[in-house]
C-alpha cells in the first residue's frame, strides 16, 4: 500500500482498499489512521458544523461506526466490575478465558474463589 505522506486539510479523507482490506487518513483537528475490513470509504453529515465557518461537518461512516460502538469492544471493565461484584461473577467462557488478565487490586481470596468456582 502506497504511504500517505501529504498533510490532508481539515474534513478531507484519502483511502486505499486492498484485498477487501480499507486503509483510511481522515484529518479532523488531528490525523486520524483507520484500518477496516467491514467499511467503505464513505463520509456522512452529522449534526454539529464547523465554529467558524458554519459549514456541515463530515465525517467517515469508520468514524461514527466506531464512536457509536466504543463500549462494547472494552471488555477489561467488564471483567472487573464482574470480580468486583463477586456475588453476580458472569460464568462465560469470557470471564474464563482472560481471569489471568486479573487486576492486582483485587484481593487474593477473590482470585482463588473465582478460580474454585470455574
Amino acid at each position: 500500500m502506497p504511504a500517505i505522506k501529504a498533510k490532508l486539510k481539515r474534513g478531507v479523507i484519502e483511502s486505499f482498499i486492498s484485498n477487501n482490506l480499507l486503509a483510511l487518513k481522515w484529518q479532523d483537528k488531528r490525523e486520524v489512521a483507520l484500518l477496516s475490513t467491514f467499511h467503505t470509504p464513505e463520509m456522512d453529515i452529522i449534526e454539529r458544523r464547523y465554529p467558524v465557518t458554519n459549514e456541515q461537518l463530515m465525517k467517515p461512516k469508520v468514524v461514527i461506526d466506531y464512536n457509536n460502538n466504543i463500549g462494547a469492544v472494552d471488555r477489561t471493565g467488564m471483567l472487573q466490575s464482574s470480580i468486583d461484584n463477586i456475588g453476580a461473577v458472569d460464568r462465560t467462557g469470557m470471564l474464563q478465558s482472560s481471569i489471568a488478565s486479573v487486576r492486582k487490586s483485587v484481593k487474593w481470596y477473590k482470585k482463588v474463589l473465582i478460580t474454585t468456582i470455574i
